[in-house]
């Protein structure tokens, strides 16, 4: 398994035992993509104003990071935020460690 394989093997088992808000931080913090999000984002978890910040970006990698984020958070196709939902298209303005992320998610994927 690779190290980012592991990581993701760890939030993987958080998501069964620790409060959805943790878990969705620590997924969120994976991605490169979101590396300029402030922390205060994520401590505690605050969906609407990580909604409000991605908006604001212009790179599309960190929009469809943050998309993909939020619809694991909200956990449907009917989206609340104002990004829209995620779409398998984003993941072409990814980068290569976002795109992995997401298919280790796929292979063996873990709900809130």
């Amino acid at each position: 398994m690779s190290g980012r394989g592991a990581v993701t093997e760890f939030v993987r088992k958080m998501a069964t035992t620790a409060d959805p808000g943790e878990t969705i931080a620590v997924f969120a913090r994976l991605f490169p993509d979101l590396e300029a999000a402030p922390g205060e984002l994520y401590r505690p978890w605050e969906p609407a104003k990580f909604d409000a910040w991605a908006i604001r970006q212009e790179d599309g990698g960190t929009k469809g990071a943050a998309r993909f984020v939020l619809s694991l958070w909200s956990g449907s196709r009917e989206t609340p935020w104002e990004i829209g939902p995620f779409s398998i298209v984003d993941v072409r303005e990814m980068t290569p460690e976002g795109r992995a992320i997401i298919a280790e998610w796929l292979e063996k994927p873990f709900w809130l």
